[in-house]
């Protein structure tokens, strides 16, 4: 949709065995307003991160960083 606002998420898995993988996900939608006012340390539910069968739901993920759309970064 046009206009509508988005959030870009970077998940990573820090689990050895999978091998540190990364993974870009789109927040959009109901979804985004859960992530409006979190600060780096916060946690979120993994079902609000991805869209339909793929989110990531079961899983809490911490922030640890991000940046508005000029790219200046989040401060603790």
């Amino acid at each position: 949709m046009a206009g509508e606002q988005s959030f870009k998420a970077v998940v990573n898995d820090t689990d050895p065995k999978s091998g540190g993988k990364s993974f870009a996900m789109d927040i959009t939608g109901a979804n985004y307003n859960h992530f409006l006012g979190k600060k780096i340390g916060d946690s979120v539910d993994g079902m609000f991160v991805g869209d339909g069968d793929t989110t990531l739901n079961g899983y809490k993920l911490e922030i640890t960083g991000g940046s508005d759309v000029t790219g200046r970064p989040m401060r603790p």
